[in-house]
């Protein structure tokens, strides 16, 4: 049994060597080597399509120059045009600052490429009121050639100058004097503002990066003036005494440590949360989510667009935050915020949101209970960076 086992297993064994000595007979392993590791004939097409992309940056500074702190900005329109000035196509810049055109010469590829032929394309910047240039590059030139062996067969023969934008500073308040016809504004520097206060009394002033007196019939406050826009309480500025108890900052980058979301548990920052969800700002599509972000990478939203609180046993003071709103359709939405002492509204006002930043809410509400957010038309409210005094 032994001997029979041994001959069956040398007859497999010689059997497998000869089948595969066969095979190396038919192959040209060498030809094989070649086509996956040797060199590209750049006589061939390439199938596919070629980028061509435009960069746009929060300029933080205002100098037209791409640096630390500058942050990559969201949903900024980008028209391609062809050189007899005829429209190809509007694309936005993405959450990372990318606005990414296509071109191909292939056929089959018409219904996701824009570029199709060698010319002369512009790019034209479609700069939102929001926001400042501050770089040369509002209207760009590129070249597009054909080149062998391309991807797609195309290429530019230059790239496209990054582009820089700063948001204009305003700073918005409302009066109840009646009689309050103007308020003035004088910056540290001197710089001087003016502004008629509506029906509604409602100003808004021009401003700049730093600190500014606003004078009104109803009262003199002094406040400061970062890189965002701000938008001050009806009732800020007539709290005569300052409160005792230190601020803390709220930046919702310590509860979650991935790209998903969580719904902020009570107790946080001594504080309880009714229907508020942490996000980091690359989870969402909507520009909001990222260019509402302050500090880190995490901020949080009515979830669903339904109202949300912030509530405490014991009264608190709400100083204010940043506040943006999430999608395109969205821009302008107001985020109606009511203040509680126990069951009596003492505070209440309107943010009106962007999606291209947030706005500085300056609220100083002082010994609430709770604290409500409404978006008027049920669309998501960014917020970030809250800040408190809790006793």
């Amino acid at each position: 049994m032994k001997l029979l086992k041994s001959t069956f297993l040398a007859a497999a064994i010689a059997l497998t060597v000869t089948t595969q000595a066969g095979a190396d007979d038919r192959i040209d392993y060498d030809a094989l080597s070649n086509q996956y590791n040797g060199k590209r004939d750049w006589t061939v097409p390439e199938a596919g399509k070629f980028g061509l992309s435009t960069f746009a940056y929060q300029d933080m500074n205002g100098n037209g120059v791409y640096e630390l702190g500058d942050k990559p900005l969201a949903n900024i329109p980008v028209a391609l045009f062809d050189e007899s000035g005829n429209l190809i196509e509007v694309k936005k810049t993405n959450v990372d600052g990318y606005a990414n055109f296509y071109g191909s010469t292939f056929e089959g590829m018409e219904n996701v490429t824009s570029i199709r032929k060698p010319g002369r394309y512009s790019l034209r910047l479609l700069v939102p009121d929001q926001f400042d240039l501050t770089t040369d590059t509002l209207m760009q030139t590129v070249e597009v050639m054909p080149l062998q062996g391309s991807i797609g067969g195309l290429i530019a023969n230059n790239v496209p100058k990054i582009s820089g934008f700063k948001r204009k500073l305003t700073l918005v308040g409302q009066t109840t004097a009646i009689d309050d016809l103007s308020v003035n504004a004088t910056s540290r520097d001197g710089s001087k503002q003016s502004a008629k206060i509506d029906d509604r009394g409602r100003f808004e002033l021009p401003v700049t990066k730093g600190t500014w007196t606003i004078k009104s019939k109803e009262r003199t406050i002094t406040v400061d003036i970062s890189d965002t826009p701000v938008q001050l309480a009806k009732t800020f500025g007539t709290e005569s005494k300052p409160s005792r108890n230190p601020t803390t900052t709220v930046t919702f980058d310590d509860m979650i440590r991935d790209e998903g979301v969580l719904k902020i548990p009570n107790g946080y920052a001594g504080l309880d949360w009714d229907n508020w969800v942490i996000t980091h700002k690359h989870f969402y599509k909507g520009a909001g989510y990222k260019n509402g972000a302050v500090s880190g990478d995490y901020v949080v939203y009515n979830s669903s667009g339904h109202p949300a609180s912030i509530s405490r046993t014991e009264p608190f003071d709400f100083v204010g935050g940043y506040f943006s709103v999430s999608f395109d359709s969205a821009e302008g939405e107001g985020f109606d915020v009511k203040a509680y002492r126990g069951d009596q509204l003492v505070y209440h006002d309107v943010i009106e949101l962007s999606r291209f930043g947030p706005v500085h809410f300056m609220a100083d509400y002082r010994g609430i209970t709770k604290l409500e957010f409404s978006t008027q038309h049920y669309w998501q409210g960014i917020a970030d960076d809250l800040q408190f005094r809790l006793p």
